[in-house]
């Protein structure tokens, strides 16, 4: 799997179905400490996102197993995809490559700010650039509307 060693590769795959199966459970019932504290212990070490509350829980239930794949296909108006390239969540270039794969390319303005975290951060700023192409994004739009 794409510079992972095949053990590491298993093992990351085997704690995100846990996780995913636990995320499919409700909340009150995910929850219970002595069931799901072990797990939830090792997604955390693992540097995974574990939602604290009922309505976080929710939230992350329903867009986890979402692919947007099909939407952005049919998509039909500009879309500005940001992403930091320090970005521990997500992976940056693959999903870089699958937008560049199903969204058109008129409608895609794709840009990798350096330094950005998941937040488009580097510490407790917005990285330089992350305002400026926003502002610059909009202003198109802006434009081309009339």
């Amino acid at each position: 799997m794409r510079g992972w060693r095949d053990h590491a590769a298993r093992e990351g795959l085997r704690t995100f179905t846990r996780a995913m199966d636990l995320l499919a459970l409700p909340f009150d019932i995910g929850w219970p400490r002595a069931r799901a504290l072990p797990l939830i212990d090792e997604l955390v070490a693992a540097g995974v996102f574990v939602p604290a509350d009922p309505d976080l829980w929710a939230f992350a239930a329903r867009v986890m197993p979402h692919d947007p794949q099909g939407a952005l296909r049919t998509m039909d108006v500009p879309l500005l995809a940001l992403f930091g390239e320090d970005d521990d969540v997500v992976p940056v270039a693959r999903s870089a490559e699958i937008l560049r794969t199903v969204v058109r390319p008129d409608l895609l303005d794709l840009h990798v700010l350096p330094r950005g975290d998941h937040r488009l951060q580097h510490g407790e700023d917005f990285v330089p650039d992350y305002l400026e192409t926003l502002t610059r994004f909009l202003a198109a739009q802006m434009d081309a509307a009339g």
